[in-house]
């Protein structure tokens, strides 16, 4: 036998006994669970806009959702009509688009409202608005047609992406007449994109990011710039409900029962990527009695 057969008889053998002794290969990153995903560790933390949030009073309540899904989906919001909006920035025809005003429901469809904005004790010709939330799960036909609403549209931009929201709730009257189908105070739709939204306007009793564990960084890798939210993909906390991404989750506040989709919800190793969350909310149950 030659010098060279003998080295690799040699290594074949020692192989086998390493194996045979429990010997391994140690591959990097975390441990899988059971499951075949990492499970989360992480509690609440700060909002896309960097404010501070409070620990939840209970405990937060897992939505159906696979683990670790991750997703990229968004919602389409445009305005069109007496005013449009189809970019970033207005365009001003026939004047600047009001960003809240009370308007009628005149029609309702999947993923549009017709309004309109002429007063019910005004005098004036009518003032035909189409709000427009496209996202995938999203419906709107079944919203109470002839009902006053007040509207909050939330605009703003960056270099690099825009960011909207749009709030529909019911009004118990408007110019002094009383709404005939609702007795106002109810959240109908909401949806944003690119922001995790104005709490302010939801029913829910808060609305934050809970990280997940699923794409944060391994241990000693440099994150492609100093961003306020550790990177990594989140949950969306709707009062107690975590709602992963992907997710579509019924939630009950304020009596209501709403249905919940989370459409993105991450934050990347881009730098100045604060963009990537979107949601809608809608009611479900009949808006309540009169």
């Amino acid at each position: 036998m030659s010098r060279l057969s003998f080295a690799f008889s040699w290594i074949s053998l020692t192989t086998v006994a390493f194996v045979a002794c429990g010997g391994a290969v140690e591959s990097g990153g975390p441990s899988p669970s059971p499951s075949g995903t990492t499970s989360p560790t992480s509690s609440p933390t700060s909002s896309p806009t960097g404010s501070p949030t409070s620990a939840p009073t209970s405990s937060p309540t897992s939505a159906p959702s696979a683990t670790c899904r991750h997703t990229t989906d968004g919602v389409f919001i445009q305005v069109s009509g007496s005013y449009r909006l189809a970019e970033c920035r207005p365009l001003t025809k026939p004047g600047p688009l009001p960003t809240s005003f009370d308007a009628l429901i005149t029609r309702a469809h999947v993923d549009s409202v017709e309004l309109d904005l002429c007063s019910p004790a005004a005098d004036c010709v009518p003032v035909p608005l189409t709000i427009t939330a496209a996202a995938p799960g999203i419906d709107l036909s079944h919203l109470r047609l002839g009902s006053y609403v007040h509207v909050e549209l939330q605009l703003d931009e960056n270099p690099f992406a825009c960011t909207r929201a749009v709030y529909v709730t019911s009004i118990a009257s408007w110019g002094g007449m009383k709404n005939p189908v609702d007795v106002g105070g109810r959240l109908y739709f909401a949806a944003t994109d690119g922001s995790i939204g104005n709490g302010t306007i939801l029913p829910f009793s808060d609305v934050r990011i809970m990280p997940t564990g699923c794409a944060s960084l391994p241990p000693g890798t440099p994150a492609g710039c100093s961003t306020a939210i550790a990177i990594d993909d989140y949950s969306i906390l709707f009062g107690s409900t975590a709602v992963g991404m992907g997710s579509t989750v019924d939630v009950v506040a304020r009596s209501e029962l709403y249905r919940v989709r989370n459409l993105r919800s991450f934050q990347s190793n881009f730098c100045d990527a604060s963009w990537d969350w979107a949601w809608w909310a809608v009611v479900q149950d009949g808006l309540g009695a009169l």
